[in-house]
């Protein structure tokens, strides 16, 4: 008999990694993915802070690209 029941919530909050899967899938494949555990509270962008600062960095990166002008 179970005593200690939790409930879990999962939510869906941003795709950071893409990759293009070469070879055809079979039963069993192993594919990549994490599962991350962050206190209640914690922000989407304190999360990718913390787990993946490189998302950051590219964030700031392509929002400058975003922002040039250019003279013809």
């Amino acid at each position: 008999m179970i005593q200690d029941k939790e409930t879990v919530h999962w939510q869906y909050v941003k795709l950071l990694d893409c990759f293009e899967i070469i070879d055809e899938l079979e039963d069993g494949a192993e594919i990549y993915s994490r599962h991350i555990v962050c206190p209640q509270g914690t922000t989407t962008d304190e999360m990718i802070k913390r787990y993946f600062p490189e998302e950051l960095v590219l964030n700031v990166l392509c929002k400058k690209i975003k922002n040039l002008t250019y003279d013809y």
